[in-house]
């Protein structure tokens, strides 16, 4: 017998946000069902043990386990791997939840395969104006044609028996380069996930110094456009007609961009982002990533054991479960 709800964060080397992540969990008021948290630490030493144990000793109920690589998509595999709920939320270790976050998003399931929740960005008093007003470092889900097509990792709820994420796995490939999360969901929406947006689910992402600037903005959609041009590719897109649309669609934006810019530097940072997004799916067409021939044959390597801070005991029933029966789609 599966227990509800395990909610899964993967970590590397933030401790201090991972501790106020955890706090926020342990906070949640409304209705939801009992939860585990299931922490994956993906960093070469056990860095994370000492916030995780802490957070245990407080009394949220966690699980810990020390899965080094850098690899996002691999921690977060492992995670799929140690859950045994019937519903897996995902959060980042550098979100809080407000007290409502897993309410909203468990009362919004109704009859849907997955539920986000928006993440919203904090700024601080002295970050640009502009940053401010437009909160581009904020994420919601985007509908086209009356459906949300794809999704993201930093604040959602899925049904992992549903068929569309049955055998599902994050591509390693991305696992370095960001964007496996918009392809994991991009192939469960393709495989008929009803994908659901829970506008109260509210997680609050603070931005480091680093990322308020623009250069950091330009780089990371000129990665999301890349993603998503390799995942159209992969899914059969031809290269030339993406490569000419997507020009088309850079040019008309970084023209407005222009045009805006004398007048409303926030309105021209915006649509030049959108124009980078363009840039990058160009650059997918120009030379693409083989996804498919990266995305891994089995739910992953080696012998399910006991880690730090955990017990064998509530190991035991992830393997009798059959979690390792589940295998990546070709």
């Amino acid at each position: 017998m599966t227990r509800p709800l395990d909610i899964c964060i993967c970590t590397y080397r933030r401790a201090d946000p991972l501790a106020a992540a955890l706090a926020s969990l342990g906070r949640q008021t409304g209705a939801f069902p009992g939860f585990r948290v299931i922490v994956v630490d993906n960093d070469d030493t056990p860095s994370a043990r000492p916030v995780a144990l802490a957070a245990r000793k407080a009394g949220l109920a966690l699980h810990y386990a020390h899965h080094p690589g850098a690899n996002v998509s691999r921690a977060r595999n492992r995670a799929l791997d140690l859950a045994d709920g019937d519903w897996i939320a995902f959060f980042d270790d550098d979100q809080a939840a407000d007290p409502g976050w897993l309410s909203a998003l468990w009362a919004a399931r109704n009859g849907a395969d997955a539920v986000l929740g928006p993440v919203e960005a904090t700024y601080a008093a002295h970050h640009p104006a502009w940053m401010r007003r437009h909160a581009p470092h904020s994420t919601r889900a985007v509908e086209r044609r009356g459906r949300i097509m794809t999704g993201y990792s930093g604040n959602v709820l899925f049904h992992r028996n549903a068929a569309a994420f049955l055998d599902l796995r994050f591509l390693e490939a991305l696992g370095r380069s960001g964007g496996e999360d918009h392809e994991f969901f991009d192939m469960a929406a393709r495989h008929g996930a009803r994908i659901v947006f829970a506008r109260s689910a509210i997680a609050r992402e603070p931005v480091p110094e680093p990322r308020a600037r623009f250069a950091w903005l330009w780089r990371r959609r000129l990665r999301v456009g890349r993603t998503h041009g390799d995942v159209r590719i992969d899914r059969g897109a031809a290269r030339p007609v993406l490569f000419a649309k997507a020009g088309a669609k850079a040019a008309l934006c970084l023209i407005v961009a222009a045009g805006f810019g004398a007048v409303n530097r926030g309105h021209a940072a915006m649509w030049a982002l959108r124009g980078a997004v363009h840039l990058g799916a160009m650059g997918a067409a120009l030379r693409p990533q083989a996804l498919r021939l990266s995305r891994a044959s089995g739910t992953g390597a080696g012998v399910l054991r006991a880690q730090d801070g955990c017990d064998t005991a509530d190991l035991a029933p992830v393997g009798q479960g059959g979690a390792f029966s589940r295998r990546a789609k070709p």
